[in-house]
């Protein structure tokens, strides 16, 4: 598979019989791509647009709280807290 840098930003590959396409490395540095990265791929108006999905800011941190294996006990607040009565659980 050869790729051809042309104008900076612009680049032609080619699709392998797998049906992939390689994106340069100068281009995956740029833009902090790294293996198993997620795309979206549109047809519009002729063209393929493939964008980055992004990602959710505390995805990583829901997973490990959720690998936890401590249950979390939240305790009941004070009835002067907030001048609300407190929650029941």
């Amino acid at each position: 598979m050869e790729v051809k840098v042309r104008y900076g930003l612009t680049v032609q590959t080619k699709l392998s019989t797998k049906g992939q396409i390689i994106l340069p490395a100068e281009l995956r540095k740029k833009r902090r791509f790294v293996p198993g990265e997620t795309f979206d791929v549109q047809e519009r108006g002729g063209k393929i647009i493939l964008s980055p999905v992004k990602k959710r800011r505390n995805q990583g941190l829901v997973k490990w709280l959720r690998s936890c294996p401590h249950e979390f006990i939240i305790p009941a607040r004070d009835k002067t807290d907030f001048g609300r009565p407190a929650p029941k659980f």
